[in-house]
Order: structure tokens, then C-alpha cells, then sequence
């Protein structure tokens, strides 16, 4: 039994993984990796009823932008954002992006910082492992269901999500990344 620790974003120097890792990874009989490869190629079956359900919601059910929760600054870093994504001729997809989950977007801007400082999912340890595994054929199995690792995404409450989101904006608006990427990610990659 081989166990071995992965990270989701990484470098091309991170993703050089030891020839000694390769060959015991290589000569394995069964791969089990944090979610089966059938839960990945269906995560959108997943991901779509668990976003639904962490949508923050008025007394009767309305969805609330998070533009109108977080505060002035946030809110505008926010709807920089996703102007720059939609465009700003489309309010449609802009009021629907204001409308999704506070995590959502905690996650989402977190991974366009690790990529802005070189990091990325391509060659993160727990892909590259995926790829090899998928090209040796091996059964890629699951250790964690795709619906729980979901609802980590999602924890604490909607005034916690809330907050972390905005302390993001806050770090994004003053530019102090430094912290936020040495803490979360810088970390990981220490040997």
C-alpha cells in the first residue's frame, strides 16, 4: 500500500514528480484518489443541486445578489469582476452571477489567484495522477463521494461564507496577497 498526499494546483517543478513516486504508482493494482473518476466525469450532476441549495434566499425565496450583502467596497470589487467576465451588456448573466454562492465565489477567485502567480489545476499532483492512472488503464476509485467533497465547499453558514468572501474582495482590493497565497498555497509546496 502506497499512500501519497496530493495538492490540486501546483507548478511544472511540483508536478516533477520523483522517479521512485512514479515507479510505485506505476506497479499499483488499483488507484484510490479523493473522488472516483466516474464522480468527476459527472460533478455537474453533483455540483448544480448543491449550488442551488446554498443560494441565499429572501422570506419568500427570492435568490439575493450578494452584491446587496457584502459591503460597498466588496460588493463593487464583485461586480468588477463579474463584468469583466459577462461584459456589461448583459444583466441577465450579471444579476445570475451576483446570485450564486457566497463559496462559489470564494473558490473560484482563489484558484484565478493561484493561477495569476503561476499555479494551476493542469498540473496539480492529484490530476497528473488521474491522467497516468486513466492511460494505464487502471480502475480509479473514490475514497470520498463527489456530493461530500461538494459540501465541504459549502461549509459553515451564509453570514461565515459571506465574510470570507469579503475578506477576499478586501485582500484582492489592497492587493495583500501575499498573505492569502503564502498561506494557502505557498505552504503546500514547501518540501
Amino acid at each position: 500500500v502506497y499512500v501519497l498526499g496530493t495538492i490540486h494546483v501546483g507548478t511544472e517543478e511540483i508536478a516533477n514528480l520523483p522517479q521512485g513516486i512514479l515507479d510505485a504508482f506505476d506497479s499499483s493494482n488499483h488507484l484510490y484518489a479523493e473522488l472516483s473518476l466516474a464522480d468527476i466525469q459527472n460533478q455537474q450532476n453533483y455540483l448544480t443541486p448543491i449550488m442551488e441549495e446554498a443560494v441565499i434566499v429572501d422570506e419568500e425565496g427570492n435568490p439575493i445578489p450578494l452584491t446587496m450583502l457584502l459591503d460597498e467596497a466588496a460588493a463593487d470589487c464583485l461586480s468588477q469582476i463579474i463584468v469583466s467576465t459577462v461584459g456589461a451588456d448583459n444583466p441577465e448573466a450579471f444579476t445570475s452571477m451576483t446570485c450564486l454562492p457566497p463559496w462559489f465565489w470564494t473558490s473560484t477567485l482563489a484558484l484565478s489567484i493561484y493561477q495569476s502567480m503561476g499555479y494551476n489545476a493542469e498540473q496539480g499532483i492529484d490530476v497528473l495522477l488521474y491522467n497516468r492512472g486513466f492511460s494505464a488503464g487502471k480502475e480509479i476509485l473514490g475514497l470520498d463521494a463527489m456530493e461530500t467533497q461538494l459540501k465541504i465547499l459549502a461549509f459553515g453558514t451564509a453570514d461565515e461564507q459571506l465574510a470570507l468572501l469579503q475578506e477576499l474582495l478586501h485582500n484582492i482590493i489592497d492587493k495583500k496577497l501575499d498573505e492569502f497565497v503564502a498561506s494557502n498555497v505557498l505552504s503546500y509546496a514547501d518540501p
